[in-house]
């Protein structure tokens, strides 16, 4: 589940805050984690048919933004769920505060599309479209005869090769013959 917190109304805070003040909000099970990166919050929970330590670590996870009047925006609160059973299973919904969670089969997170097949497709459209968007204007700068290590600058890397080591592996031909 992709949590979206933010910090108190009206309060403004130095960029490594949010960590330091979120530090002591961690699961106790086992099964799930509480991965915090910048002010989002994700909760992952590795389960098969028994799910009562991921409702419990979301509920203590409602209970401590609450005490600790932090928000959550349910609105942008996701689940996404991976289960490869042979059978379907219904997944119990979430509730936080009377608002159902919403259940979804792709999320972007961090820049990453993430499904619930882990299938990386709609990830190497995006990555292609990025590419694509750079290039041209890469070509733009050339015709105006800009500095190639200004050229250098614009075009940093890490935008495409973002998270290639979870993905690549992973892509299909198609997929692999289209970041080429």
């Amino acid at each position: 589940m992709i949590l979206s917190v933010g910090a108190p109304q009206g309060v403004s805070s130095p960029h490594g805050f949010f960590p330091l003040y979120t530090s002591d909000c961690q699961s106790i099970s086992r099964d799930c984690s509480v991965i915090k990166y910048a002010d989002d919050t994700v909760i992952t929970g590795y389960l098969s048919d028994d799910i009562d330590s991921y409702a419990t670590t979301i509920t203590r996870f409602v209970q401590w933004c609450d005490d600790h009047l932090l928000h959550l925006n349910v609105s942008k609160t996701k689940e996404l769920i991976i289960d490869f059973r042979c059978e379907p299973v219904t997944h119990v919904p979430i509730y936080v505060h009377g608002e159902q969670v919403e259940q979804v089969d792709k999320y972007k997170y961090l820049g990453t599309m993430l499904s619930n097949k882990l299938d990386w497709s709609s990830n190497a459209i995006i990555v292609h479209k990025k590419a694509n968007q750079r290039l041209y204007f890469l070509r733009k700068l050339k015709n105006l005869r800009v500095d190639k290590t200004i050229m250098t600058l614009f075009y940093p890397l890490s935008k495409v090769f973002c998270c290639i080591t979870s993905y690549f592996t992973n892509a299909t031909e198609i997929d692999v013959k289209m970041l080429e």
